[in-house]
Formats: structure tokens, C-alpha cells, sequence
């Protein structure tokens, strides 16, 4: 589970958006889709540069995007803001799935194309292949304040080893444990506290645990992904995925509190208050604990609003530690704007990234049925996010130190990502009947072959 995306909107890619992208020339044109758009918000666009006096030529900048259908009307209405705060720039956005979107856009780029501007997400040695312009020249000229995001997360995702920046933050999404409160006082559970245990965690998770009833524990092990990299359970053990810069995994996943992690993952899955990959697949479009069945679950501020529509009263709060563990890290991710380095348009796009990202649409998708988590705390105090239960939690899980999740340091990440998943599948999920591996035997293996495979791919860049 990454970021969510869902259709295309009805303004989907074509050989006209690849033909009018970056490179060349600067032409008139409407922003598709703004007629008749609702005005979800007002048309505050101070950080826009309103003001702006018409040159009398207008530029087009060609935006792509891959947000779910939900978003659409929102983007329509923040590109007409723009546009009147801008009346010589004109947005042309296309909204691509998130299921091939990145492929797009690589063959856009291939042929010397592509969008002026994109979102998305990459680890941060993807700015050395320079296609995404550094944005420092802008931040200096302007006097940009980066510190007004939240950091460390901020630079962690969009700095790039040469220690300039590379886009600018859309949103702000962490993880969280969700848990169902009616499911917990039907069985006379205690709500868990900020202080609890992985023990903790284990003995709610058995005790709610009910499977003649179609209700399990958890599902934070049902993946690789839910367990260990989209959560910061490891990091809080002392241990991690990787190194820092992703290059080395070795010492890492054959760690012992690795494979103290997989060991518990194990003991719960044979516990059976894991829920089992038939209740994962059937559940519903917003997942088995949105549908009840599920006392526990990882959670991410990208899914709140699915959470609050839930029949159940839902309660959030951190991550469980081992007994006397000191790490107090939390999980924090962003998706980002950035620009086309070939772009002919660059001081239209850093105009257009700067409004996308400033307090004033932060605020708007807060307004505008929660679109998405406005990536400056100035912005949660000033809205008082803090007095509702859910987003008090994330907010502060987003104050907490966190580090890059392990696919975000080094694009091999994905080379050696299924090796893994493979490993926490025979320790921790076996199928088709096989029986459960030992971790202490399986990881050793997995990081070497990782590794090798790491390095082959490092020794050929």
C-alpha cells in the first residue's frame, strides 16, 4: 500500500498532452476543465503572488498528476484560482492512474519531453539522472522558507545528495495504529495508551481476536509492508531495514531485532489473530477494518476520511515498543510537486508549485472535505486539528524524529523489494500449505542475496 489513485479523470493523457509538453513554445490555452468548476474553498490565492500584472503573453504549463477521482474538483478549482491571481499563466493538468503513471512519464522524458510539473514521490538519488530541476536558485531568489514544512521529513524526501532540493511538499501522511472502539469494549478490552507495548499489542490483539465471529487481532502483519517498512517498529528496536542511503541491507535484515521482529510477526500469524489473507482480499473496497472485521490496524492519514465514515467509533494512537525500548521514532511520508528540468517555462511552474504548496491551499484541503494533510504544522495549530481525536495523534507522530522509509533512500530498493516480501511470506504468511520457516535461517540468506543484487545494480550505474 502506497499513496492511493483511482480512475483518470475525463481529461486522461493523449498524444496532445506528450504533444504540447515542455520544449515548445509558449501558447495560449485554457486549463482544462475549469468551466463552470465549484469554488470548494474561496479564491484566497495571497501565496499565489496575486498581484501579478499581465505581461500580455500567456504561458501554458503542462501539469500532471495521479490523484483518484475524489480530487479532481479541487484541482480544477485551485488551478482557476491560480489563474486569476495569474492572468498570464494557464494550467493545463491531465490526470493520469497511479498504475502506470511513473512508466508514462519516464517515456515522456525519453523522448525529451514530459510535463513542465508532476506529482509524485522518488528516493532521493533519483535527482542525480537530472531530469527533475534543482529548485535552489528559486528558493534563494524568493527567500523561501523550507523550514515552514515539516522537517526532518521534508528534507529527508527531496534533497538530494548534493544537498539541493528537488521539489516542494504537497502533504504530510504518517502511519498510526488505528483501532475499532466498539470491538474493544464488546470484549472488555482497555484502549491501548501512548505507552504500550509490543506485549501490550499481543495480548488486545488475542483477546478481540474472534474468528467464528469473522473478527481478527490485527492486521499489521498481514505484509512486509505493513509490518516493518510502513511503520516504525524496527527503527524503534534499535534496527532498520537498511542503511541509510539504502545501499547496504546487509547487517540490517538479518539483524537480530530483524529477526526478533519476523519471530513475532510468526508467533501471532499461529496465533491466528493475524487476519488471513481471505478476510485482506474480501472485505470491501476500504479494507477489512473500515468493514468492522479488524480490532487493529495500521493506519495513514491518506485513509482518514474512510475512517471517519466507518459505522464504529475509531481511536488512534503510536506504535507499540518492546519493553524498555528508547527509539522514539515515528513514520512520516509526503507526495511532492516537481519540475521538469528541460522545462522552457520554469518561473510559471515554480509559480504554480509555490501556490500548490502554500498555507493557503493547506488550509483549503482541510476545508474541503479533508483532501489531504497540509504538509506545515502552522497550519494544523492554526485549524486546530489538534482537538479532533484521529488527527491529534498524527500531528503528533509528526513532530517525532523519523527517517526515510527503506524504498525512499535508493531506487534498488524496488530491484530487491520481492526478495523481502518473499521472506516475511515463509516466515510469517506461508501458503498452499507450506510450514512456517525460521527467520534465523531465512534472513541471512535473503540479505546476501539482496545485497549482491544491490551491488550489481550500484557497480552498473
Amino acid at each position: 500500500m502506497r499513496k492511493r489513485a483511482g480512475l483518470t479523470l475525463a481529461v486522461a493523457l493523449a498524444a496532445g498532452v506528450l504533444a504540447g509538453c515542455s520544449g515548445g513554445s509558449n501558447g495560449a490555452g485554457d486549463s482544462n476543465g475549469t468551466n463552470g468548476a465549484n469554488d470548494a474553498g474561496g479564491s484566497n490565492a495571497a501565496d499565489a503572488g496575486s498581484g501579478n500584472k499581465p505581461s500580455g503573453k500567456t504561458t501554458t504549463i503542462d501539469f500532471w498528476q495521479l490523484d483518484g477521482t475524489g480530487t479532481q474538483d479541487f484541482y480544477v478549482t485551485l488551478i482557476k484560482q491560480f489563474e486569476q491571481a495569474h492572468p498570464d499563466i494557464k494550467v493545463k493538468m491531465a490526470n493520469i492512474p497511479e498504475d502506470g503513471f511513473f512508466e508514462k512519464l519516464n517515456a515522456a522524458f525519453a523522448a525529451g519531453k514530459g510535463p513542465d510539473m508532476w506529482g509524485g514521490w522518488y528516493s532521493p538519488d533519483e535527482f542525480e539522472r537530472g531530469y527533475i530541476a534543482p529548485l535552489d536558485e528559486f528558493i534563494a531568489r524568493d527567500d523561501y522558507d523550507m523550514n515552514k514544512y515539516f522537517q526532518p521529513a521534508t528534507a529527508l524526501r527531496l534533497k538530494g545528495t548534493d544537498g539541493h532540493y528537488y521539489g516542494l511538499p504537497r502533504d504530510m501522511s504518517n502511519a498510526v495504529i488505528y483501532y475499532n472502539k466498539d470491538l474493544f469494549d464488546k470484549y472488555g478490552v482497555p484502549y491501548p495508551t501512548p505507552d504500550w507495548t509490543l506485549d501490550d499489542f499481543r495480548d488486545a490483539a488475542k483477546k478481540i481476536t474472534h474468528a467464528d465471529e469473522g473478527i481478527y487481532g490485527t492486521d499489521l502483519f498481514a505484509s512486509d509492508f505493513n509490518a516493518i517498512t510502513g511503520n516504525p517498529i524496527i527503527w524503534n528496536m534499535g534496527s532498520d531495514v537498511a542503511s541509510d542511503d539504502g545501499k547496504k541491507v546487509k547487517g540490517f535484515v538479518d539483524s537480530p531485532q530483524m529477526i526478533k521482529l519476523f519471530q513475532y510477526a510468526q508467533t501471532l500469524s499461529k496465533e491466528g489473530v493475524s487476519a488471513p489473507s481471505s478476510v485482506m482480499q474480501t472485505a470491501g473496497d476500504q479494507g477489512p477494518f473500515s468493514a468492522g472485521k479488524i480490532g487493529m490496524s495500521l493506519g495513514f492519514l491518506w485513509g482518514y476520511n474512510d475512517i471517519k465514515k466507518a459505522s464504529f467509533k475509531a481511536g488512534a494512537v503510536g506504535f507499540p515498543k518492546e519493553e524498555g525500548s528508547t527509539g522514539n521514532f515515528a513514520w512520516t511520508e509526503e507526495v511532492s510537486w516537481y519540475m521538469n528540468n528541460k522545462s522552457e517555462k520554469k518561473d510559471a511552474t515554480w509559480a504554480f508549485m509555490k501556490y500548490l504548496s502554500s498555507p493557503e491551499v493547506g488550509k483549503q484541503a482541510i476545508d474541503t472535505r479533508f483532501m489531504w494533510g497540509p504538509p506545515m504544522p502552522s497550519v494544523w495549530e492554526e485549524k486546530g486539528l489538534e482537538q479532533d481525536e484521529l488527527l491529534k495523534v498524527f500531528l503528533e507522530q509528526a513532530k517525532l524524529p523519523t527517517k526515510a522509509p527503506s524504498y525512499d533512500r535508493n531506487r534498488t530498493w524496488n530491484e530487491v523489494a520481492s526478495m523481502f516480501s518473499q521472506a516475511y511470506t515463509d516466515v510469517v504468511n506461508p501458503v498452499d500449505g507450506k510450514s512456517y520457516k525460521d527467520p534465523a535461517e531465512v534472513l541471512p540468506k535473503t540479505a546476501d542475496e539482496m545485497q549482491a543484487k544491490i551491488d550489481e545494480l550500484l557497480a552498473g550505474q
